[in-house]
């Protein structure tokens, strides 16, 4: 389904400045850009924290009505590195501020690592849900394919330092990883708790999610953000739905109006346009 880009962007604007704090914490590029967004509106609503019993919290999105897309290392116990049991995670789709626009336990987990992550590469995790959450809150669909130069790329997620409000950040970059690796690397800000967070493009209206977040590795210049490509988990579905806002009767605002360049104009920024140039020199081998 055809979907304009939703003015629940424009609540990056009305958020006003970026989150004003020191850019001190790992995973931040430059200032931090991140800012404060309305889990009640899609999006978001679709974005959502990923609980578990042992206290282990990270960031997941629903891909299908039943259906959360996340990393892998987020469902493992830290310390003894055991998978964690499907009882033990409980979703909370659109989470602000101790609420959430729907719920639901796990029933069934498939990992893209049979044991603790070591490689990035398959730090990814489906988590199948007990009753269909998207139905209610929406959901946003993989993509197979990187996006045109021309796509607005953003990331959502609870990081470490706003646990129990969304925050995005709009107009990072991403790319092939490079090295023969099924990886992408961006320049998103993203802190611990970002884990498993959606690497988002929005391309002619449409919304789709290009990766969920891993964490950090060293380019030959500097701190990169490495994810998951959604190519990895292809084949963790038989049939991918569209992207799907939530229904009117969900009291979730689907707001199909705004535009890439309306949003832009209400942060007074120019549109964005996405430049690999500095991504590029971070990630390529020095000649």
């Amino acid at each position: 389904m055809r979907l304009a880009i939703v003015a629940a962007l424009l609540s990056l604007a009305a958020s006003g400045p970026a989150y004003a704090q020191k850019a001190t914490l790992p995973g931040i590029v430059g200032t931090d850009d991140r800012r404060v967004v309305e889990p009640g509106e899609y999006p978001w609503s679709a974005i959502g924290r990923l609980n578990t019993s042992i206290g282990q919290r990270c960031t997941g999105t629903m891909i299908a009505p039943r259906l959360v897309a996340t990393a892998a290392h987020c469902l493992y116990n830290r310390r003894t590195g055991q998978p964690l049991r499907p009882e033990a995670v409980h979703f909370l789709a659109g989470y602000g501020r101790g609420e959430w626009a729907a719920t639901a336990p796990a029933i069934a987990i498939r990992r893209g690592h049979d044991g603790p992550p070591g490689d990035p590469a398959g730090d990814w995790a489906i988590v199948t849900l007990a009753q269909p959450v998207g139905n209610q809150v929406g959901w946003i669909a993989p993509a197979f394919a990187l996006p045109s130069a021309d796509a607005a790329i953003l990331r959502a997620g609870y990081g470490q330092d706003r646990a129990h409000l969304p925050m995005a950040v709009l107009g990072c970059n991403v790319r092939p990883a490079g090295g023969g690796r099924p990886l992408l690397a961006h320049d998103c800000d993203a802190v611990r708790g970002d884990s498993g967070s959606p690497i988002l493009a929005i391309v002619d209206g449409r919304i789709h999610l290009l990766g969920v977040h891993s964490g950090h590795g060293q380019g030959p210049k500097g701190t990169i953000g490495v994810a998951v490509p959604a190519t990895a988990f292809r084949d963790a579905a038989a049939d991918w739905p569209e992207s799907h806002p939530p229904p009117a009767r969900a009291g979730l605002d689907p707001v199909p109006t705004a535009t890439v360049r309306a949003l832009a104009l209400r942060l007074r920024q120019p549109v964005p346009v996405p430049s690999m140039a500095a991504l590029g020199r971070l990630v390529e081998k020095p000649q």
